[in-house]
């Protein structure tokens, strides 16, 4: 996710050189040196905006290929439709506040969550989800996404394969009631992300022009592949699972993971 790339005053604060690539890993204490991958270039979406943690996302272009096959996006997930967040991130909450505690999970963890709307989000939030912005969750809370999982992906089970509806970006705690967790959607940068993988402007925002389903109507096969095994990936700062391998993301000037 862009912020995790970003100081306190959303400022870009990384290069390349401060962040290390792992690939097909599930134990953070069990990282495997030859899946080890240099980071070539850091690229933020353009219409990100610190100030409301909009238009989350980012990218890095890898200094070789993974060669491994890409996970596909999910173009228009609908409402209550169940999607599965993956991430190292924090475990427990304060019961009395609901805010995070803890340490990081040193190993792979996974939550299935419904797909809400982003006009019920919208209403939990106060008016600051746009659409740039999907949600997830349950309305008495309970399970959640949490912190440290900043920049995993969200994704939704289409037959035997997995595609990404979204990225981690914020939430106000973890798995409080009413509170649901904010995800970057990715169907609306899909053409951002084609187009800078294929070697154009990153600063073209490139924005999708996506209708959110509602619950209930068909689904359908709209999907979109991303390119696989190409020198640029689709990556946030803890997670992606690329069709059975998933990326660790280490940065050198903040304590790993984290975000």
């Amino acid at each position: 996710a862009a912020h995790c790339l970003v100081d306190g005053g959303g400022v870009a604060d990384a290069s390349p050189s401060d962040i290390t690539v792992f690939v097909g890993q599930q134990n953070l204490s069990r990282l495997v040196t030859k899946n080890k991958f240099i980071v070539k270039r850091i690229l933020i979406h353009p219409s990100f905006d610190y100030s409301r943690i909009n238009a989350d996302i980012a990218l890095l272009e890898l200094s070789t290929s993974t060669n491994q096959p890409a996970m596909s996006y999910r173009g228009n997930p609908f409402d209550g439709e169940f999607a599965t967040a993956v991430g190292w991130g924090l475990t427990k909450v304060d019961p009395k506040s609901g805010e995070p505690i803890g340490d990081i999970s040193p190993k792979l963890r996974e939550v299935s969550i419904p797909i809400v709307s982003n006009q019920v989000c919208d209403a939990a939030y106060g008016g600051d989800i746009t659409s740039y912005m999907m949600c997830a969750g349950f309305e008495a809370g309970g399970k959640d996404s949490c912190s440290g999982d900043s920049g995993g992906p969200l994704m939704v089970q289409v037959g035997r394969d997995w595609q990404q509806a979204g990225i981690v970006s914020f939430g106000e705690g973890c798995a409080k009631p009413g509170k649901y967790g904010v995800y970057t959607r990715i169907a609306v940068f899909t053409d951002w992300i084609s187009n800078t993988m294929r070697g154009g402007n990153p600063n073209e925002p490139g924005i999708t022009d996506i209708k959110p389903q509602s619950e209930g109507s068909a689904a359908g096969d709209d999907s979109e592949s991303s390119t696989s095994g190409g020198g640029a990936i689709l990556i946030e700062l803890l997670a992606l699972l690329l069709l059975r391998g998933l990326i660790a993301v280490r940065r050198a000037d903040k304590p790993a993971p984290s975000a």
